[in-house]
C-alpha cells in the first residue's frame, strides 16, 4: 500500500440537502475546519454555469472559490465538481490559478462517457489536477468497465473513482470493481470511492478497500456527519477516527464535531438525512434516490405500494431520475384500477339527498364546530381524517391514500379506486373520476371528497377545517416513510392550488 487520504464532501454533496445555501461564513469556516482536521482534499462545491451568490456553495469561476479559501492551508488541496449534465462552457473556465482550487472532478453518465473524456482532456490543458468520477459504477458490466478505465488511462487523471451512485452496492460486488479497477488502471493513478448510505454499507465497503493493502495511492470520500442526499455518505468524523486508530493516521477529530455543533445542528433539524425506509426501498429497487425523496414526499403511500411504485420505473429510467417519469409513474397508481362505480355514486346521492352535507378536515373542532355539527338535524357527516373520535357520529369516512387505509370497520369507508379494498362494506369510487386537474394536488384528499360529493349531486357542502386551507411545511408524512419536511416552496405551490381549486367551486363554505 502507497497511501490513504480522506476527501470531505460536505460542502457540495451534503449541498443536496439545503441547496448549497450554507452561508458565507459557514462555508468559510467549514473550509478551515476540514483544514485543520488534517483531511487531505476539501470539495469546496459545484462549479455551474450560474451567478454567484456568496451564501452558497456553488461557484460559476475561479475568483468566487478563491473568496471563500484563501489563504489556502498547508498540506489541503481544494476541489470544484464539475457535473456534464450541465456543465460550464469551457470558454469560461479559466486556467487554473494558484489561490484557487486545485482539481476539477468532472462526473458523468453512461451516456455521456465521450463527451466527458473529451472535458476532462481539456480541463487538463487548463493546468487542473483532473479527478474521474462515472455516475452509478455498479451499473456497467465488467467488460464495459475495464473499456471505460482504458479509455481515461490515456489521460493518465490524479484518480479516477469507483462511484456508489445509488447506495446499494454490497462489499462483494464492490471488491469485484476494487480489483477490476487495481488491476486495469495505470499504477500511478489513484483509486478514489465516493459512496451513498441507502444499504449502510459505505462503512464496511470502505474498511474493505483499505484492508486489500494495494500498492496504489487511494482516497475516500466522506462528509461530516454524514451529510448528503438520500440516506447520506460515509460518515468523515468516524471513518477518520478508525484510520487514526488503525493506519496511524493522525486527523483531528474535534473540528469535524465542531463543524456539526456550529453549522450543521440547525440544517439537520430541518431537513432530515440518514437511514430511512424511502431510500433503503429505493437502493432495493435500484432507482436514484430522488425518486425516494419524491414519492415520501406526497405522503400517500405504505410500505407495500412504496414499494410497488417504484418497482414499476422502467428499468432504464431507475438510474436517472426525472420529476416527469414520477410525475407519469405516480398517476399511473393513482388511476391504477379504472372501475365503474355509478351503483355508488346511486347510493351515495340518494344517501345525501336533502341532507346537510358536512366534510370534517381537522382532527380538533372547536366548542363552536362541534355544536354546530351536533345541533344541526337531518345531516350526513363525512370525515376525511384518520382520528374519527368525536362525541357525534360520523356516518363516512373518506379514504384515498393507502397510509391511511387501516382495518377499522367501525365507521362505513368510502375507499378510492388506487387502493385495493376487499371489504365487502366499503363503497369504492374511481379515483380519476374525482381526480384534480392540477398535478401537485391530485391525491388531495378534501378536494377528492368534494368533487364526489358535487358527482352526486350535492349543492352545498360546510367543511369543518382551515377556512383558508394551507399545506404547511410539516404536512408531509408522519409514519415509517417520513424523511424530512415538505418544503416550504412545494407547501406553499400546494396551498395555493389548492386555493383556486376551493375558489371556484360554488356552495362551498369553511367553518
Amino acid at each position: 500500500m502507497r497511501t490513504i487520504k480522506l476527501m470531505d464532501c460536505t460542502l457540495r454533496d451534503g449541498g443536496y440537502i439545503n441547496n448549497w445555501e450554507f452561508g458565507y461564513e459557514a462555508i468559510r469556516g467549514i473550509c478551515n475546519k476540514i483544514a485543520e482536521a488534517g483531511i487531505e482534499f476539501i470539495e469546496v462545491g459545484f462549479m455551474r454555469n450560474c451567478i454567484y451568490q456568496k451564501e452558497r456553495s456553488v461557484f460559476p469561476d475561479n475568483d468566487s472559490f478563491s473568496s471563500v479559501i484563501t489563504p489556502k492551508k498547508e498540506n489541503t488541496s481544494y476541489i470544484g465538481m464539475i457535473d456534464m449534465s450541465d456543465p460550464i462552457p469551457l470558454e469560461k473556465l479559466s486556467y487554473r490559478k494558484e489561490n484557487s482550487v486545485d482539481y476539477l472532478r468532472v462526473i458523468f453518465k453512461k451516456h455521456k462517457i465521450e463527451e466527458g473524456y473529451e472535458y476532462c482532456r481539456q480541463v487538463q490543458k487548463l493546468g487542473y489536477g483532473l479527478f474521474v468520477q462515472p455516475v452509478d459504477a455498479d451499473g456497467y458490466s465488467d467488460k464495459e468497465f475495464i473499456e471505460l478505465i482504458y479509455r481515461f488511462n490515456e489521460l493518465t487523471p490524479f484518480a479516477f473513482y469507483i462511484v456508489d451512485t445509488l447506495g446499494d452496492i454490497k462489499k462483494k460486488d464492490f471488491l469485484r470493481l476494487v480489483k477490476l479497477a487495481d488491476h486495469n488502471l495505470k499504477e500511478e493513478i489513484a483509486l478514489g470511492y465516493h459512496s451513498h448510505n441507502n444499504f449502510q454499507q459505505a462503512f464496511g465497503n470502505a474498511e474493505a478497500m483499505t484492508e486489500l493493502n494495494m500498492q496504489r495511492d487511494l482516497i475516500i470520500d466522506g462528509c461530516v456527519w454524514g451529510m448528503g442526499r438520500g440516506a447520506g455518505n460515509l460518515h468523515l468524523e468516524l471513518f477518520a477516527e478508525y484510520m487514526n486508530e488503525y493506519f496511524g493516521k493522525n486527523y483531528k477529530i474535534t473540528p469535524m464535531l465542531e463543524i456539526v455543533d456550529k453549522y450543521l445542528n440547525e440544517i439537520y433539524a430541518k431537513n432530515f438525512w440518514g437511514y430511512s425506509l424511502p431510500f433503503y426501498l429505493s437502493a432495493t429497487n435500484h432507482c436514484h434516490p430522488n425518486y425516494a425523496s419524491y414519492f415520501a414526499g406526497r405522503g400517500t403511500l405504505d410500505i407495500s405500494t412504496f414499494n410497488e411504485v417504484l418497482s414499476s420505473i422502467p428499468e432504464d429510467d431507475k438510474p436517472i431520475f426525472s420529476t416527469e417519469m414520477a410525475q407519469k409513474i405516480y398517476t399511473n397508481y393513482l388511476c391504477r384500477n379504472p372501475l365503474d362505480d355509478s351503483k355508488t355514486i346511486d347510493y351515495l346521492s340518494k344517501k345525501i339527498s336533502e341532507k346537510e352535507i358536512f366534510i370534517i378536515s381537522s382532527n380538533i373542532l372547536t366548542e363552536q364546530q362541534a355544536s354546530l355539527i351536533k345541533n344541526t338535524k337531518n345531516k350526513i357527516i363525512f370525515c376525511i381524517e384518520r382520528n374519527t373520535n368525536f362525541n357525534f357520529k360520523i356516518d363516512y369516512r373518506f379514504i384515498s391514500s393507502a397510509r391511511d387505509f387501516d382495518s377499522d370497520y367501525s365507521i362505513r369507508r368510502i375507499v378510492t379506486s388506487n387502493i385495493f379494498s376487499t371489504h365487502e362494506s366499503d363503497l369504492i369510487v374511481d379515483f380519476s373520476s374525482c381526480m384534480p386537474n392540477d398535478f401537485e394536488i391530485i391525491d388531495n384528499e378534501l378536494l377528492l371528497c368534494i368533487k364526489l360529493l358535487l358527482r352526486c349531486n350535492c349543492s352545498k357542502i360546510t367543511v369543518i377545517g382551515k377556512k383558508d386551507y394551507n399545506y404547511t411545511a410539516t404536512d408531509c408524512v408522519n409514519n415509517g416513510l417520513k424523511y424530512h419536511q415538505l418544503p416550504k416552496d412545494v407547501a406553499n405551490i400546494r396551498s395555493d392550488l389548492l386555493n383556486i381549486q376551493l375558489d371556484n367551486i360554488e356552495n362551498i363554505f369553511f367553518i
